[in-house]
């Protein structure tokens, strides 16, 4: 089963002007499946690929962290 990705982007005008934006999903500090994650941040991108804003957000998680897992790499 391939590693499910710890960003997500999107491609389209962004609400500050950006071309695209890139979600980071995170939980507990750690870099994790947007499943998993209660915070992300948000970057918006511009025609040049430049990062020039970014936005930090509370989200639910939709799944419990699975028990076994020890905090490295991701998780699932």
């Amino acid at each position: 089963m391939p590693e499910e990705s710890v960003s997500r982007r999107v491609e389209g005008p962004t609400p500050n002007g950006g071309a695209y934006s890139v979600g980071y999903f995170f939980r507990g500090g750690l870099a994790v499946p947007q499943r998993y994650a209660d915070r992300m941040l948000i970057v918006e991108y511009d025609e040049d690929d430049r990062p020039f804003h970014r936005t930090w957000g509370h989200t639910t998680p939709r799944e419990p962290l699975p028990e076994d897992w020890d905090g490295r790499g991701t998780p699932g």
